[in-house]
């Protein structure tokens, strides 16, 4: 049996072999993870996701999605447009969680020209997706649905940590922070079958609206979503994050530091030591 598959992009088309394709998924999923979770002098070793990407693209766009089902349907362009805006929503959260861990680093006009850059690309996948949403139709293959509706709570999550990034002072109260968790907890519920959506991409977005949320009920079911990912991608490091949220939460609740200034402070988050 032929264990390879190729994808097909703007820079042409390569051909990723199962072995390499698993490697490439196993970076992704601790790329991120390494790169809120790591220790400071670990993280010097990990390269800036606005340097990999750039030259990596291809190769974790194929290794994540690849192109078997390019041929499902006439209309498997519009999948191919929301494949792209998933996987440069994942670059974009790279992006956010770098910017957190070099922000005593980066003076005030660094900051601001990086969360600048990730923002216009942030406006530019949300009006895609928006598109996107308006051609779909009774005839669209349902892997599409499914990949938009994750695309959109993932992109709340990014609009969360960057609101948070540019002014630190915000807290969960914030309406406009409210607003965002209330979408991606609804976007997120109307999603009944996600079997075919990579799993490791789900688990940096829940960790962020899980910091960011304020009710009992939002809580409760991202708690829940974050143990049944742990379950099925069977590692502990997920229910290790999942307990220390739920730390946080206590915290907050007894008149503590809120959880989302925790998720920007990394306070009692230092779970690789």
């Amino acid at each position: 049996m032929d264990n390879s598959f190729q994808t097909n992009s703007c820079n042409g088309s390569i051909t990723v072999e199962e072995t390499e394709r698993i490697l490439l998924v196993n970076f992704l999923f601790s790329y991120a993870i390494g790169l809120y979770f790591l220790p400071d002098n670990d993280l010097r070793s990990i390269p800036s996701p606005f340097k990999i990407f750039d030259k990596y693209r291809v190769q974790f766009s194929s290794a994540l999605f690849g192109s078997e089902n390019n041929q499902r349907s006439s209309k498997m362009w519009l999948f191919n447009v929301i494949q792209g805006s998933i996987f440069n929503c994942y670059e974009n959260l790279c992006k956010l969680f770098w910017v957190l861990r070099h922000l005593e680093e980066l003076d005030p006009q660094k900051k601001t020209n990086y969360l600048s850059t990730v923002k216009h690309d942030m406006t530019l996948i949300w009006t895609t997706l928006q598109t996107s949403d308006i051609q779909l139709d009774s005839s669209s293959d349902k892997r599409t649905s499914t990949f938009l509706v994750f695309a959109k709570y993932l992109h709340q999550s990014l609009e969360i940590l960057h609101m948070k990034l540019m002014d630190p002072e915000l807290g969960p109260s914030n309406p406009v922070i409210k607003f965002y968790v209330n979408q991606f907890v609804h976007i997120y519920r109307s999603l009944t079958n996600d079997a075919e959506v990579p799993k490791c991409l789900k688990l940096m977005p829940l960790f962020i609206c899980g910091c960011a949320s304020k009710s009992l009920d939002d809580r409760v079911f991202l708690t829940k979503e974050l143990y049944f990912l742990g379950r099925d991608l069977s590692l502990q490091i997920i229910s290790t994050i999942t307990a220390r949220l739920e730390d946080r939460w206590r915290i907050e609740e007894t008149g503590g530091k809120s959880s989302l200034t925790s998720l920007i402070a990394r306070c009692g988050f230092d779970i690789c030591k």
